[in-house]
């Protein structure tokens, strides 16, 4: 007898609007939840995306000034000053 009072509060209870209501709160809030995760996670990207490209921009500029400096220095036939530029450059080092 338990039993079928037990199993008719379930029914009654899953099928009234309070459970209709709060499951669709719940839903709602996974949502949005859901939702703020992916933002951060594509800000977090585009945040280093750009910190990548901005280093890589300032890594190429970088190693064009010492290339011309490089190529100045050896017009102007002063190599020890272009030798000394040449060892500061990370492009020119070889790995031993």
């Amino acid at each position: 007898m338990s039993f079928l009072l037990l199993k008719g509060f379930f029914q009654s209870f899953f099928t009234s609007t309070k459970f209709t209501d709060s499951a669709q709160l719940m839903y709602t809030l996974l949502l949005v939840r859901a939702q703020a995760v992916v933002q951060n996670v594509v800000r977090s990207t585009l945040s280093l995306t750009f910190v990548i490209a901005a280093a890589r921009v300032v890594f190429n500029v970088k190693g064009r000034m010492l290339r011309e400096a490089t190529w100045e220095m050896e017009l102007k036939g002063d190599l020890t000053k272009q030798r000394r530029v040449e060892v500061t450059d990370p492009r020119n080092q070889k790995c031993v």
